[in-house]
């Protein structure tokens, strides 16, 4: 009996660890998709979200392959998530995104399917628009230390974490 009592609250408690509840009480299912991606869901992760160097690409390869999702907070304070679609290494690391940062109410401020960001450039999320200084108000620059690492290097207090469902 304690055996069937074990596996019931072990059943119970991963359940709830795969849930999250909403402000109205009802439970939600963790986005399995990049789709499914809420501002909801990634503003209640906030707290796991840093402004660290993340590295995309080192002397192995590709750290971050087609389809690797990255959550963020933007130096605006909006949330927003990206997918990556492609890194090239034969064009200077460029990465190819799809990137959708929301208002505060959670409805799509910008939007864009394939944003392509150069090898140290900078670009702001905000607007989806790419920069050539830090000057400029920046949420990462997409960094080349050198001839096979790439960092994504968070800027003017934007953060990310890299997701996976």
């Amino acid at each position: 009996m304690k055996t069937m009592k074990s596996i019931f609250i072990l059943g119970l408690f991963a359940f709830l660890i795969s849930c999250s509840s909403d402000d109205d009480g009802n439970v939600t299912q963790t986005p399995q998709s990049f789709e499914e991606i809420t501002a909801e869901y990634i503003s209640s992760l906030e707290a796991v979200m840093g402004d660290g160097v993340i590295t995309a690409t080192n002397d192995a390869g590709l750290v971050w392959t087609s389809g690797t999702i990255v959550l963020y907070k933007t130096d605006s304070g909006r949330f927003g998530k990206f997918k990556v679609l492609n890194i090239d290494p034969s064009d200077n690391y460029s990465m190819v995104i799809e990137a959708e940062t929301y208002n505060e109410d959670g409805t799509r401020y910008t939007f864009d399917e394939f944003l392509e960001i150069r090898g140290t450039f900078f670009l702001d999320l905000d607007e989806m628009t790419i920069g050539e200084n830090s000057l400029e108000p920046n949420d990462f620059w997409w960094f080349r230390p050198d001839a096979t690492t790439t960092l994504l290097d968070p800027l003017n207090g934007a953060v990310f974490t890299e997701w996976n469902p």
